[in-house]
């Protein structure tokens, strides 16, 4: 059990208000909550860790791998794999509310893989 007081503030984007919450042996998970001012954007970008993203207050536009993906508080949720381009933008006059879950293999995990292999 973890016990997680405060999240760590990070800045992700202009508009974007984010609480980093890390844990495991190595850290290999993340979730992050986020506020997504209105017309925030998420430039397109991609990253090694897979992710899920999940809105609780709003609707949020993703754009992923080309296609548009509107997420619509507590009803769907986008699973994106490691290293696909996306991006998002609150279109709305209010603030968003969402969480990421994220995951990455774990460095030791990597290292007893390659070690098998070997």
């Amino acid at each position: 059990m973890k016990y997680f007081p405060n999240g760590k503030e990070i800045k992700v984007h202009e508009g974007i208000e984010t609480k980093c919450f890390e844990f495991g042996e190595e850290n290999e998970y993340t979730i992050l909550s986020s506020v997504l001012k209105p017309g925030a954007i998420v430039e397109e970008h991609s990253h090694r860790d897979y992710q899920i993203c999940i809105v609780t207050e709003g609707e949020l536009l993703i754009n992923c791998d080309g296609k548009d993906f509107l997420l619509k508080a507590n009803e769907n949720a986008l699973y994106i794999p490691k290293n696909v381009k996306h991006s998002a933008i609150n279109n709305s006059s209010k603030s968003i509310k969402s969480i990421d879950i994220k995951k990455k293999k774990a460095p030791a995990a990597i290292k007893a893989v390659k070690k098998a292999v070997a």
